[in-house]
């Protein structure tokens, strides 16, 4: 019987799009914002106070009778008052200061933090930047000016950076010419502490009318429900301005373009860690690695910003393109140029930024560099092909896939175990039945130069030797009932996680 042509141009059709159906990420184990609690306020604030344009009143300025001001050391401190509906005010701290190179670092904290809780410190997550760079960097000195709405610095040949006291503003310009404009669209939130009984009071003075309550003491996402948040909204967002460009790069890793998209009509860009090793190209979805770090460029100049901020972190952008010439009569002068408009937005920790503006590209990277450190050669053995799948049967499974690559003169320098190399999932195992001699198996690999790497991950099962030193020796990561042991990893069952960052 003869095949028609179209069964076939179907048929090729199906076989195409099969592997899409089969290997797709499944989006729906990953928040998208309007399911996160920070992220979908933050967004909402956003909307609302762009909404009111020139009519919105922010309730962020800089207190003029706090600032203390040292040219030589090269900072200054003040207060941010933030205004609560009934007039009175929040106090958060501004520290800005001229690090070496010209880069202006500012960090704003909220201050007085104090709540019920006593397993939890009250203040915010700072330090942030410990782990980030390389050392603490050098100060250099800066000269100012001060009237009664406006702080002007002025430093290296080309910098002046210009506060504006009510509301708060920053623009940081080069050459005389705005690179980065800092609050420009007046999307500073500080979400301060509070209760909850303090919230669900009828007029309450914490929640404005621009700000949502959605999941501000909860976790309403599936497996998240159980989460609570002791001390409820805590998130932190900020817009940044690219003046005269219409490109952005950088916040790695994504699986997307080298030129980041706009978001306005979709999801942000997301950094969080996770694995997701069946990515789609072109999504904004997190993957493996997270680097709050973004780069602009035009033909005068090229600017940057370090977020130093590890919580969860939302990016909105939105490409301004120049106004045509009959419009502009209706449009003010400054919102005229091209520019990129970004919103940074964090689950908790403290607003604490970087700005780079250099003559290219690549001091702006050096600059960025000569902070965090440069990136670290990797190990020679991992520069090769690597051999993975989930998982092999045993120590003969794993000789003989290594057999094969030398058959068919496959060059590969590495293979992988995943965890079922262990006795029931206990790292720093081995199950002797499949695994009866590591070292033999280790050797016939040295015998071509080869590599095995063990997973092992920070979550360890309870029950058995090294979980038990993690208990005893209090090395875990503690639950809001003052556990180390929780399920962390169904696949795993009950496990600790050891604490790193002490």
């Amino acid at each position: 019987m003869r095949v028609q042509l179209w069964q076939l141009i179907w048929a090729a059709i199906a076989i195409l799009l099969n592997p899409l159906q089969t290997y797709a990420v499944k989006e729906y184990l990953f928040k998208k914002c309007d399911q996160s609690g920070f992220c979908s306020r933050n967004r909402h604030f956003a909307t609302e106070v762009i909404k009111q344009g020139p009519d919105y009143n922010s309730r962020y300025f800089i207190d003029l009778p706090s600032l203390k001001i040292n040219d030589d050391e090269g900072v200054f401190d003040a207060k941010i008052l933030k205004e609560l509906n009934d007039g009175s005010h929040v106090d958060l701290s501004l520290h800005v200061s001229l690090l070496s190179g010209n880069n202006l670092r500012f960090q704003i904290n909220e201050v007085n933090r104090q709540s019920e809780q006593s397993l939890i410190q009250d203040k915010r997550y700072d330090e942030a930047s410990k782990w980030a760079f390389v050392k603490e960097p050098e100060l250099v000195p800066f000269q100012h000016e001060l009237d009664s709405d406006q702080l002007i610095l002025t430093y290296g040949e080309h910098y002046e950076a210009k506060f504006d006291l009510h509301p708060f503003k920053l623009t940081l310009l080069y050459k005389g010419v705005p690179s980065l404009i800092v609050n420009d669209r007046n999307l500073l939130n500080v979400e301060h502490l509070r209760t909850r009984k303090q919230d669900e009071e009828e007029n309450s003075i914490h929640i404005s009318p621009e700000e949502s309550t959605f999941d501000t003491y909860k976790d309403s996402f599936k497996d998240s429900k159980g989460d609570t948040l002791p001390h409820g909204p805590e998130s932190v967002g900020l817009d940044f301005t690219f003046a005269n460009s219409l490109t952005v790069y950088g916040i790695p890793e994504h699986a997307d373009t080298l030129s980041l998209k706009d978001t306005t009509d979709g999801e942000p860009y997301r950094l969080f860690n996770v694995d997701i090793f069946e990515y789609l190209t072109q999504s904004r979805l997190p993957m493996y690695g997270s680097i709050p770090f973004m780069l602009s460029t035009n033909s005068k100049h090229s600017s940057g910003l370090f977020w130093v901020n590890s919580a969860d972190t939302y990016i909105d952008i939105k490409k301004v393109h120049k106004v045509e010439a009959d419009e502009k009569k209706i449009i003010p002068e400054e919102a005229q140029s091209q520019r990129v408009q970004t919103h940074w937005m964090s689950e908790n920790g403290i607003v604490d930024v970087i700005l780079f503006v250099k003559d290219s590209p690549s001091e702006v990277t050096q600059a960025y560099a000569s902070i965090t450190g440069n990136t670290q050669l990797p190990n020679f053995f991992s520069l090769g092909y690597h051999q993975s799948r989930w998982n092999y049967n045993d120590e003969a499974d794993v000789l003989d896939i290594n057999s094969k690559f030398d058959e068919h003169q496959i060059p590969y320098d590495t293979i992988w175990l995943d965890v079922e190399y262990t006795i029931e999932k206990k790292y720093f195992t081995w199950e002797p039945k499949m695994f009866p001699n590591p070292d033999r198996m280790l050797s016939k690999l040295d015998e071509t130069g080869r590599s095995l790497v063990a997973i092992i991950d920070p979550h360890l099962k309870v029950g058995y030797e090294v979980s038990d030193v993690v208990e005893k020796q209090n090395l875990g990561i503690r639950t809001s009932d003052n556990s180390t042991t929780c399920s962390w990893f169904k696949f795993h069952g009950s496990s600790s996680k050891l604490v790193f960052m002490e």
